[in-house]
């Protein structure tokens, strides 16, 4: 087997025969410079890469920030509207109650003026049907006076009649037309 020495190696010895290639190592070493120089170029554009995400990384955390900031923000605002719309709920919970109330009151007193109002209608009917049997009534006696007493005679009772029945006393009637009608039912 042939194999270049390394002119570093501790103990090279020369081989017998085989071409010493001095281009070699330069070549190796260029292949090595350039290998490095690939890694470190790699290394930077994984370097560059890296630091824009990060960079991307930080923006997004920025924006996922700032939108929960805004959430947050429109969380207390619903918050904050619930708890008014709960009070406004418990407000109108409590004056629906109330009208519910005064409602039932209403009913109870348009119960009780209705009952007084056919009360007081049944008071009127039975009052009229007073009145109507009174002036019936009335009507036989100086029916009966008429067919008693002469005209003359009957006419002014029956004006004595019905200013008493009237509840006026005579008054409509002249002292002497009250005497003579006293006079006719007297005799």
């Amino acid at each position: 087997m042939n194999r270049l020495v390394q002119p570093d190696e501790p103990n090279a010895r020369p081989t017998r025969g085989a071409p010493r290639r001095l281009g070699g190592a330069e070549e190796a070493a260029n292949s090595v410079l350039a290998l490095v120089s690939e890694a470190a170029a790699s290394i930077r554009q994984r370097e560059q890469q890296a630091a824009s995400a990060v960079a991307r990384a930080h923006d997004a955390a920025k924006a996922v920030k700032e939108q929960l900031r805004n959430a947050e923000g429109r969380a207390d605002r619903a918050e904050t509207a619930l708890a008014q719309a709960k009070a406004e709920i418990a407000e109108l919970t409590a004056t629906l109650a109330q009208a519910n109330k005064d409602i039932e009151l209403l009913h109870s007193y348009l119960a009780a003026k209705d009952a007084e109002l056919a009360a007081s209608e049944q008071r009127a009917i039975a009052a009229e049907q007073r009145g109507g049997d009174a002036e019936a009534a009335i009507q036989r006696i100086v029916e009966a006076i008429r067919r008693e007493f002469s005209v003359s005679a009957g006419l002014a009772l029956e004006q004595a009649v019905r200013a008493e029945a009237y509840g006026d006393g005579g008054k409509r009637l002249g002292n002497g037309d009250f005497s003579a009608a006293g006079d006719a039912i007297r005799r």
